[in-house]
């Protein structure tokens, strides 16, 4: 423990300040890796209405993407603090720098895969079918170029051909310019959406509350339009969420990756380890917007599902209802 902890004599203040990062952050990141299964068992073990056994819906596709990213962000932690505390120069500590780029790889990838999977009925809205198979298959090959990435790192740093660190910047570039771009879409049709869904459906909400209204209308028509009325303020409750806290998860991964390459582009040595840091730390912020993103989803699905029961058969308790759910 002693010598794990042992720090280099000619240790700068930039560098200090980037291993109290490091640690802090991986102390963030275990907390919400901890957190996000607690969360996902408890609140599963109290869903009566679960069609599937707990484990299944604990260990379901959000709950492992985003359990990744900061798993991968605590480990990267960890390996930088390792490195930052030896030498100045951490690519000079190739082992760990290779574990670094893998986990910097995964969270890009854990997060461009979550992201496309939480907007992509929102992007349906605004977009084709054709261009919505477009994305999801670049998605699908996106692994290849962010993979590619660590295999170059790891080849540079193996073999020492002076060749390979060119080519694996060039790779790095291209990597995180398609990363701008990919950030760039969903961040669009988010702010698409938040001008202009929520009036579409208020037209569709005031169609239906025009129809319930209808002295010549019975009860259960009545109920039947406050059902459809409840069924879009849910969609439009869901896409909202989504769409604000993607705005911020997408706003801090932008960040992270304008960083990144402000510090390749302007050399700033002294710093590299403090903008490395920062890097890491609006990643994280990004995993964590989606984690907020998902428990504000998951509570907005459990009102609809208590109101719905609430209303069954009742006119006036589902005018309410559907009034307390805009």
């Amino acid at each position: 423990m002693i010598t794990w902890l042992h720090i280099r004599q000619d240790i700068t203040p930039q560098d200090e300040a980037a291993l109290i990062c490091f640690l802090l952050l991986a102390a963030v990141s275990l907390t919400e890796a901890v957190g996000l299964a607690s969360y996902a068992t408890f609140s599963e073990y109290h869903n009566l209405d679960r069609e599937v056994s707990i484990l299944k819906k604990v260990c379901s596709k959000f709950n492992i993407l985003l359990l990744i990213m900061f798993m991968t962000c605590l480990i990267a932690s960890i390996c930088a603090f390792y490195s930052v505390r030896l030498v100045h120069n951490n690519l000079m500590v190739k082992i760990p720098m290779s574990i670094q780029t893998f986990c910097a790889a995964t969270i890009e990838l854990s997060y461009m895969q979550y992201s496309w999977i939480r907007s992509k009925k929102i992007v349906e809205h605004f977009h084709s079918e054709t261009f919505v198979r477009v994305i999801t298959f670049t998605v699908k090959v996106a692994p290849l170029l962010y993979y590619g990435q660590v295999v170059l790192f790891v080849l540079a740093a193996a073999t020492g051909i002076s060749v390979m660190v060119p080519i694996n910047r060039i790779w790095t570039a291209v990597s995180g310019v398609w990363t701008i771009t990919f950030d760039i879409f969903p961040l669009s049709v988010f702010c698409k959406f938040l001008f202009r869904q929520e009036s579409d459906i208020q037209v569709s909400l005031s169609l239906n509350e025009t129809a319930s209204t209808n002295s010549n209308q019975l009860p259960s028509n009545c109920v039947q339009n406050l059902e459809q009325n409840l069924a879009i303020m849910k969609k439009l409750k869901s896409f909202k969420t989504i769409a604000r806290h993607g705005i911020w998860a997408c706003c801090f991964f932008f960040s992270a990756v304008v960083i990144f390459a402000l510090e390749l582009l302007l050399h700033l040595d002294i710093w590299v380890n403090v903008f490395q840091a920062i890097v890491y730390i609006l990643l994280n912020f990004s995993g964590l917007c989606l984690l907020v993103m998902k428990i504000r989803l998951d509570i907005g699905r459990k009102h609809i599902v208590k109101v719905k029961q609430l209303t069954a058969g009742d006119c006036s308790t589902a005018v309410i209802a559907v009034d307390d759910c805009k």
